[in-house]
């Protein structure tokens, strides 16, 4: 079997090319030249799929019969591609033939299909279904549409508004609250325009004004809802925000904790006491701090900024004293940064006990940015990390693995996405799992990623023509998790997350002229861009990679600002004044990824094997 899987794939590489030039010639509209040329792939080649794929689009637009590829077509099914044919055969059909269109979109796998495809099979089936005379089932279709999807432009958003006056109010929400999530403030207070007037809208409202920047509306609408409304505890958050007086905060924090909201309110009360340590203002912060109750989860988070606020001081010893004496409350994912803080602290007065904390930090179990740190305070030539490897067999690669390494060597990255997409979704065990990521790594990666241990299938590099630049995957792993495809909410587009403006900034800059943002999709495209904005940044913070890697995420504004109002020692006080928290996680998880990534390049470390 072995053998024969090697000679497909000697096979395929003898014709691959072939393959491209039919591709090339479909893509410059020459569809009769294309239709020949994919006839020729033979059917024990891997890409035959592919190729069927192809000849019916060909045939379609050459207005040619297509019946005897459409026969063939269940012989694939274990390929995502002949799930898109089924695709574009349902759409094909829809007008000329509704009965054999229902055939084809009831064979679709919806597990092949792509989620930013899935709009499209749901807006086509329920077209579908409506032409076959199907009309309750249609309606469904549509309903999971708008519910789902509205924040898709093309299908759901559509499907919404044309079938938002069968919705009932509760459906309405869940059309908004979807839309909300991905930010889209203005189409969602379209809709909340066709709800019922009550309470429940007036604090939709709130909430959609509130994110327009609307303030003397919401402080109107705020006053419109009653205590014994069931949304007034909804709405106290905002009273909080909108409060000018940190005392009138501090009355509506009490009340929101006698309302049985004491997790919220304690969360709340830890924003404004992250903003006054952050502001220097520490009458602010005692006050809002006075706030936290001893036994909520905010708690560890008063005693360390408390502590980090005497450090800031230059009071070390009461800085330590105090954190020594409640370090037992914080659990163990946060017990290494307070090792390293005390080491930070005893150092300018106890060199013993510093050095003692130092080591607890260096040698702790635990992984993390201050273990690094640690390491590095003590120049460790071999570094304490534990690399498990589950499984120390050997795998055995089917025709379907061979196609995905095919497709991705020849360029075609987005089907062999496609392809790699499907096999996982129907990954029984970890031997699928393990085959799938001898071929295609950065999609089973996540499945990989422990919290308690590290394995290196965690860490792949996709991407050979990057195989030696830890920082890059450093980056990626965290911005994208090596999802090419991905787009945020932000709009941040594609490995590295790059988000329009600065994207057209760096086209501008390298004097692309082939240059568009659908092209960042494409990774080799999307890492050029990336790796110059860090090179560019690390140009500009005179080489230092902690610098680098927070303006990447937070902008460079933050990151002078923090080296401006404050006196820098050591590299962790950087990171801990850094106002926000996403950019503050951000920075120690690409440096622990790149600190990794380094280590199983170097090949410094040791296995630890597991059967699991």
């Amino acid at each position: 079997m072995k053998i024969l899987l090697v000679v497909l794939f000697l096979l395929f590489l003898k014709t691959s090319f072939a393959f491209k030039d039919c591709i090339l010639l479909f893509e410059k509209e020459r569809f009769l030249k294309s239709e020949r040329c994919f006839e020729k792939i033979d059917r024990k080649e891997l890409l035959y799929p592919y190729a069927l794929y192809y000849i019916l689009q060909s045939r379609a637009i050459l207005d040619m019969d297509s019946s005897d590829i459409e026969k063939e077509l269940s012989d694939y099914e274990d390929f995502a591609i002949t799930h898109y044919s089924y695709l574009f055969l349902a759409k094909k059909y829809l007008k000329i033939n509704p009965k054999k269109s229902l055939f084809y979109i009831q064979k679709v796998d919806l597990k092949a299909i792509d989620k930013r495809d899935i709009p499209f099979f749901l807006y086509l089936k329920a077209s579908i279904l409506e032409k076959n005379g199907y009309f309750e089932e249609a309606e469904k279709i549509k309903k999971e549409l708008a519910l789902l999807h509205p924040d898709d432009r093309f299908y759901g958003y559509k499907t919404a508004r044309k079938i938002l006056p069968i919705l009932v109010d509760e459906e309405i929400y869940r059309v908004i609250d979807n839309l909300l999530k991905k930010k889209m403030v203005k189409r969602a207070s379209y809709f909340l325009f066709y709800t019922d007037d009550n309470d429940k809208k007036i604090y939709y409202k709130i909430k959609i004004l509130s994110r327009l920047g609307k303030k003397k509306t919401v402080k109107k609408l705020l006053g419109k809802i009653d205590k014994d409304s069931k949304y007034y505890p909804k709405i106290l958050p905002y009273k909080i925000s909108y409060a000018y007086k940190k005392e009138e905060k501090a009355d509506y924090i009490k009340e929101l904790k006698k309302l049985g909201y004491s997790s919220l309110a304690n969360s709340i009360a830890r924003g404004y006491m992250r903003l006054s340590f952050y502001r220097k203002n520490m009458k602010d912060f005692k006050f809002f701090s006075s706030l936290i109750d001893e036994n909520s989860s905010a708690y560890s988070d008063k005693v360390w900024y408390t502590f980090l606020s005497m450090y800031r001081d230059k009071r070390y010893f009461d800085a330590a004293t105090y954190l020594e004496e409640h370090k037992d409350i914080f659990n163990k994912e946060e017990k290494n940064k307070i090792y390293y803080w005390l080491y930070l602290s005893f150092s300018h007065f106890e060199k013993g006990e510093a050095k003692r904390y130092l080591k607890k930090a260096a040698f702790s179990d635990y992984i993390d940015f201050y273990k690094i740190l640690a390491q590095k305070k003590l120049k460790m030539r071999k570094v304490s990390l534990k690399i498990y490897k589950p499984f120390t067999g050997k795998v055995r690669l089917e025709k379907k693995h061979y196609l995905i390494k095919a497709l991705k060597d020849i360029g075609l990255y987005r089907y062999a996405y496609l392809e790699a997409a499907y096999l996982l979704k129907n990954s029984k065990n970890l031997d699928d799992y393990l085959k799938l990521s001898l071929v295609f790594p950065e999609k089973t990666a996540r499945y990989f990623s422990y919290k308690t241990h590290i394995t290196s299938k965690a860490y792949p590099k996709p991407f050979h023509h990057i195989d030696n630049d830890d920082l890059i995957y450093a980056f990626m792993r965290q911005e994208s998790f090596f999802d090419a495809y991905i787009l945020s909410t932000s709009n941040a587009v594609g490995l590295m997350q790059i988000i329009p403006s600065t994207a057209r900034w760096i086209a501008k800059k390298i004097r692309d002229e082939d240059f568009s943002i659908s092209k960042l999709f494409n990774p080799e495209k999307n890492i050029k861009y990336g790796k110059w904005y860090i090179n560019y940044l690390l140009k500009k913070f005179e080489g230092n990679l902690f610098y680098a890697i927070a303006a990447y995420n937070g902008g460079g504004r933050v990151v002078r600002r923090i080296i401006k109002y404050n006196h820098i020692n050591d590299i962790a006080e950087f990171v801990e004044y850094i106002p926000y928290l996403q950019t503050k996680k951000y920075v120690k998880k690409v440096y622990t990824n790149y600190f990794i990534y380094r280590a199983l390049r170097k090949k410094r470390y040791r296995y630890v094997y597991r059967s699991d």
